[in-house]
């Protein structure tokens, strides 16, 4: 009988030529649903324990998409410039939205609670990117039509907050029914918080909780039950670094801030039981730190105030050069891709939850 990783394994391999070469780099689909789709109409449809190429989609993108279901229905998808129905048909309305296809993280569906509403959340490219006519965070809204049984934006590009980061997230909130939307302030410390319920979008608190205001192009994800937030940045000057910091999901508040310092990162995401944190990049140090560029497994509970990566805090499961993307799947796999020597690369880890080489890093 094959073992759980050995069916992953070939699925993987079976896929693996058509991802590399249809695909410039894998688009960070935030996952909402068992459909991820990503640039050249290509995506993933996960099932139980596996998983399918489908190719019935429309994107055209290079980095960020998302996608929202019910009950494993595809329902919309966005590049955070078009919005798509089930059909794969522009919504009405449904274009012209203020992100970015050089974006990392250029939109978010979300389903407002007690509504048949979807809010899309979009980035512009980072401000460090995209100097002038920065269109920063926005949101729209997609309401669903009972006499036409069709989708279409009612509210479209309101502005949250000018100037961007590419980086934002939301986590289902364990003290009221809804979300909490979270991402930097641009050329700030803050973390800004909204929160959506069945009241609708509302303004809840910017906590100064950032080692700097100058984080540059970055990526923002919290990890499965809301227990912490890591972000990452491709900086401004030479103060690159990892930041990791608690979250209080039932209060909306963020506590301890520390570091990983002197490392630049694209690509990050948490192991399901919250203990790692999966990175991918270099060292800004290595010569005199001996840090290989590549992808990290890192120990959350080591990681202090003020530190470096260190064969303490983390283990190196692969080297690799830059430019990746991780996302969990439904099943609790992470998929990356990343760059080698070689060429591009698509890659799983299989059990992000254990400890060290024991995750199966599957190149």
């Amino acid at each position: 009988m094959k073992t759980e990783r050995t069916k992953y394994v070939m699925k993987v391999y079976r896929y693996l030529a058509v991802i590399i070469f249809s695909i410039p780099y894998f688009a960070s689909a935030q996952y909402t649903g068992n459909f991820w789709y990503f640039n050249d109409s290509l995506g993933l449809k996960f099932n139980r324990d596996s998983f399918d190429i489908i190719t019935d989609g429309v994107t055209s993108t290079r980095e960020g998409t998302s996608v929202i279901c019910k009950n494993d229905t595809l329902l919309l998808y966005s590049d955070g410039i078009t919005v798509w129905d089930s059909r794969h048909e522009v919504l009405n309305n449904g274009i012209g939205l203020l992100g970015n296809p050089s974006s990392i993280q250029s939109c978010l569906l979300l389903r407002q609670p007690e509504s048949k509403s979807v809010f899309i959340f979009t980035t512009d490219a980072s401000s460090t990117e995209k100097r002038a006519d920065n269109n920063g965070i926005c949101y729209s809204i997609a309401n669903f039509d009972a006499t036409t049984r069709q989708w279409q934006l009612s509210t479209k590009n309101i502005s949250l907050i000018s100037g961007s980061n590419e980086a934002i997230t939301a986590k289902r909130a364990s003290s009221f029914n809804g979300y909490w939307v979270i991402f930097p302030e641009y050329s700030t410390r803050n973390i800004v918080i909204y929160k959506l319920d069945k009241f609708g979008l509302s303004f809840f608190s910017k906590q100064p909780v950032l080692p700097s205001s100058n984080i540059g192009k970055s990526q923002i994800k919290i990890s499965s039950a809301g227990s912490y937030i890591a972000l990452l940045t491709q900086g401004t000057g030479v103060d690159y670094k990892i930041t990791l910091l608690d979250f209080n999901n039932n209060s909306g508040t963020i506590l301890n801030t520390r570091t990983i310092n002197d490392f630049v990162a694209e690509g990050l995401e948490f192991s399901p039981n919250e203990k790692y944190l999966y990175v991918q990049g270099y060292s800004t140090r290595f010569l005199t730190d001996k840090v290989k560029a590549g992808i990290y497994q890192i120990v959350l509970d080591n990681v202090s105030l003020d530190t470096k990566l260190t064969p303490r805090n983390s283990t190196l499961l692969h080297e690799a050069s830059n430019s990746s993307s991780m996302s969990i799947t439904p099943n609790h796999k992470i998929f990356l891709t990343h760059t080698t020597s070689a060429g591009k690369k698509f890659s799983a880890i299989l059990e992000p939850d254990s400890f060290g080489d024991s995750c199966n890093f599957t190149p």
